[in-house]
């Protein structure tokens, strides 16, 4: 499932793998988890359900649309591969976010799957999205700050998980 992993310039190792969800091949970054931990984690993200792919759409169309409450709605949309605006379908948001990276890292169950991805977003080409995932909840997403989708994020503010 993993290709061509090695041992990796910013991660102990990397790789390819075919994304399902995405319709492409992305790369795997792992940190102190073992192969084949990070391929139960590809399974379960290429297999995972309508449910969670909805919330991480309805998600990210919040993270959007607040980002272009506080910059400004106009130039925003303009960056946007389709307009997005509050009666918009969540699936749409799709067209806006690409994929960059899928990080494994040591899990604290092993008895649970948790992962995260980097994609970068046509609304905030800075810092970007990040997406956690932690048994098939997603329990994490706003703008790029490498946590872990082990951390408790039920207070975080910019969490638009807790926005949905």
């Amino acid at each position: 499932m993993i290709k061509d992993l090695k041992e990796g310039k910013y991660f102990p190792f990397e790789g390819k793998f075919y994304s399902s969800f995405f319709g492409r091949e992305m790369k795997i970054f792992i940190e102190g988890a073992s192969v084949e931990y990070a391929e139960k984690c590809i399974e379960n993200f290429n297999n995972m359900s309508e449910e969670l792919k909805d919330k991480i759409f309805r998600a990210a169309k919040a993270y959007c649309l607040d980002f272009m409450d506080m910059v400004g709605e106009e130039e925003i949309l303009e960056e946007l591969t389709v307009p997005i605006y509050p009666d918009t379908d969540p699936k749409e948001i799709y067209r806006c976010i690409q994929p960059s990276v899928f990080i494994v890292e040591e899990p604290e169950d092993e008895n649970k799957i948790g992962w995260q991805i980097e994609c970068n977003c046509d609304w905030e080409i800075e810092h970007g999205m990040e997406i956690d995932v932690l048994d098939g909840k997603l329990v994490y997403l706003s703008s790029f700050n490498g946590y872990s989708p082990w951390m408790d994020f039920e207070d975080d503010e910019y969490n638009y998980v807790n926005k949905i």
